[in-house]
């Protein structure tokens, strides 16, 4: 045993040594002290076996990335002062719909989430169509293409006329205010009895009653009853004529009338009276005024009596007395032509209860003689 050499002595307890000394050295580190591999209490490891304690300081730097920890912990202290000065780092950032700024991708922005008026919440431009009521300028939007709801793709709320049929209100709508085609102004479907003529439905009449009496037409429009215009004069019903006059000069008005407005004057000497007594006097003006005027209530309030006038009028009432034109007297042996124009009576519309009402065409002076006769003459019209 003495005669070992101190090498070898040294040699045996180098493994105790090691295991010794790392133990330690874990236990400084876990401690805080100073890991010193060189010297451990008076005990001298330099002639020992190289034991590599460098490792540790590589994992170490490793671990650091810089080499050491006062590094990383200054890289952290970097950041957290640029938090505190509140310094962001420059950037170009997305623009903000509201914040009352138009920016870049924004067709407006007015800062409020009203969207009837002229920018909506989403910062785009009010369009029809977009379901938002823009005051002022749309009276509807339900943001769909429909024009059978209540609201038009126009923004418009549907009414009849507008071309687009209601659906659940009207039955149908052309778009015009012609009710004489299928469809009438007030979108109902045109129908025999509408009072209107749809020719191209194949209807003759339709004046609304369809009951086949005067002036109607059959139920079923196809044909028209006794009417005022047929040519025919229906005096049961009150014609005095029919589309057409015997004269020119006292015309047939559209309600098969008689029209004595334009007659000038009313031969009334004698027996040729129109009312009696005899000659021209209040009643025969009275009479003149009720055909003047067609009011069978009308009289004369004024009224003048004069020598026959160079002109037509009224002629002579007696139909016992030939009125003849002078340029063709009756032949001798030959009955005579009588010039007066018989319009025919009586004119119960007018209060005219005559059965022959005479005009002539010629001069009543010529055909009559110099004597009397009533101007209009002036009239009440009650």
């Amino acid at each position: 045993m003495q005669g070992l050499s101190l090498r070898a002595q040294h040699s045996s307890l180098t493994p105790l040594l090691t295991v010794a000394i790392t133990a330690l050295a874990l236990a400084g580190c876990n401690q805080g002290l100073h890991n010193d591999y060189e010297t451990l209490g008076t005990l001298s490891i330099g002639d020992s076996e190289p034991v590599d304690f460098d490792d540790d300081d590589d994992d170490d730097d490793d671990d650091n990335g810089s080499g050491t920890t006062g590094d990383a912990s200054d890289d952290d202290d970097d950041d957290d002062d640029d938090d505190d000065t509140g310094e962001t780092t420059s950037s170009t950032g997305a623009p903000v719909c509201g914040d009352g700024v138009q920016e870049a991708g924004e067709a407006c922005d007015d800062g409020n989430g009203d969207n009837t008026d002229d920018c909506l919440n989403t910062c785009e431009l009010p369009s029809c169509g977009d379901g938002h009521i823009h005051q002022g300028v749309e009276t509807c939007d339900d943001g769909n293409s429909d024009n059978t709801d209540s609201c038009t793709d126009s923004c418009l709320a549907a009414t009849c006329g507008d071309g687009f049929v209601h659906e659940g209100v009207e039955t149908c709508d052309d778009g015009n205010a012609d009710n004489t085609d299928n469809c009438l102004n007030t979108c109902v479907e045109a129908y025999c009895g509408d009072g209107y003529l749809n020719t191209g439905a194949g209807e003759v009449c339709d004046d609304g009653v369809n009951d086949g009496g005067y002036g109607s037409c059959k139920f079923d429009c196809k044909q028209k009853m006794e009417h005022c215009g047929d040519k025919i004069i229906q005096k049961e019903h009150g014609e005095m004529c029919d589309s057409d006059s015997p004269t020119p000069e006292v015309p047939c008005t559209s309600d098969c009338k008689y029209d004595f407005t334009g007659v000038k004057q009313m031969y009334c000497f004698g027996t040729c009276s129109w009312v009696w007594p005899n000659g021209c006097d209040q009643g025969d003006a009275d009479l003149f005024c009720r055909m003047l005027t067609g009011n069978p209530n009308s009289v004369a309030m004024d009224y003048e009596v004069v020598e026959a006038l160079d002109t037509s009028g009224l002629a002579c009432a007696d139909d016992d007395v030939l009125i003849y034109d002078p340029q063709f007297p009756p032949m001798p042996g030959m009955p005579g032509v009588d010039v007066r124009i018989d319009l025919e009576g009586p004119l119960e519309k007018y209060g005219v209860d005559l059965e022959q009402i005479f005009f002539i065409e010629l001069s009543v002076v010529e055909t009559h003689g110099p004597n009397s006769v009533i101007l209009p003459p002036v009239c009440s019209n009650p």
